[in-house]
């Protein structure tokens, strides 16, 4: 023990705090990374002593001010469903007023919370004024080149922009990042996707067809937006026939399907439901006023802009 001075048992003591804090702030990132995962997938994980976690950091003022722990806790709240304008702001504030202080990996990471946040936000809320926000985020990240991994763009990021900036019209910026960014995509389905969804906005369908006939259904991952592109197409082309019997098909592989998570499952049979009653009630209008009630007070169905605007071209 005489080789042990009083110095180095306050060191060591001092070190082992540091990994204590640093124990705490990397299981509660670790936690958020798996929730936001399962929401997209069908998996669920087990990540125990959050709560013990944060009941110790709490008691200590220094770690509990930390801007790190700030930012975890807001981000992880808003993955369990604790989520309001608010709370979003404050995190917004927090990570646009220190982004330069960031590490590139940080950076992106902490992009990656705001856009995850408004994600869940709107999708409780169904407030389209989320979407401009959302996209102007991502336009930040898109600038700073801080949004791809490992050479790759991440499809759900890819596909969400794309979505995004449809409905907003920014038809011209669309072509341009596909031009810019396909390179960057493992999964060259998307592209097809994109392009397909672009036609259709532009309302051409016989296009938007052609360019879906191209994906090979037996081995794209993006079953279900393809359906849900070729049911749109098929609607405004007024082919009811052929969309009755096309989302027959629709409901049965989403409710045999297992990969997708329980979340986009459901978005996509209610989106399939939906659309069945909007066809089924073309001239009765108690129903598509019904139908109209339903959809707006279902704020997470695919497409729920797509279906009120029918509804309401309808019913005017």
């Amino acid at each position: 023990m005489n080789d042990f001075s009083y110095d180095t048992f306050q060191y060591a003591e001092k070190s082992i705090d540091f990994l204590d804090k640093y124990y705490f702030l990397e299981k509660i990132a670790i936690k958020k990374h798996l929730l936001q995962d399962s929401i997209m997938t069908n998996r669920q994980y087990d990540v125990r002593l959050i709560e013990e976690i944060k009941k110790e950091i709490q008691k200590d003022p220094e770690i509990s001010k930390k801007l790190l722990f700030k930012i975890y806790t807001i981000s992880l709240a808003s993955c369990e469903g604790n989520v309001n304008k608010e709370l979003l702001q404050t995190l917004t504030d927090l990570i646009y007023t220190h982004l330069d202080e960031f590490d590139a990996e940080s950076k992106k990471d902490f992009l990656d919370d705001i856009n995850n946040y408004i994600s869940i936000l709107y999708s409780e809320t169904g407030d389209n004024s989320l979407l401009s926000s959302l996209f102007e985020n991502y336009k930040k990240q898109i600038k700073a080149n801080n949004y791809i991994i490992n050479g790759n763009i991440p499809d759900a990021n890819f596909s969400q922009i794309i979505r995004i900036s449809l409905y907003l019209k920014e038809y011209d910026w669309i072509n341009a990042f596909l031009i810019e960014h396909a390179s960057y995509l493992k999964n060259k389905d998307l592209v097809l996707i994109s392009s397909a969804e672009i036609s259709y906005h532009q309302k051409d369908y016989n296009q938007t067809l052609e360019i879906l006939n191209k994906v090979d259904l037996k081995t794209t991952k993006h079953n279900y937006e393809l359906k849900s592109i070729y049911a749109k197409t098929l609607y405004d082309m007024k082919e009811f026939s052929l969309l009755e019997n096309h989302l027959n098909t629709f409901e049965t592989y989403l409710r045999r399907q297992k990969e997708l998570s329980a979340l986009i499952k459901e978005n996509n049979l209610h989106f399939v439901l939906f659309l069945k009653r909007l066809v089924k009630n073309q001239v009765k209008e108690s129903g598509l006023k019904k139908l109209k009630d339903d959809v707006e007070n279902d704020k997470r169905v695919f497409n729920r802009n797509w279906i009120l605007d029918k509804l309401n071209t309808i019913l005017k």
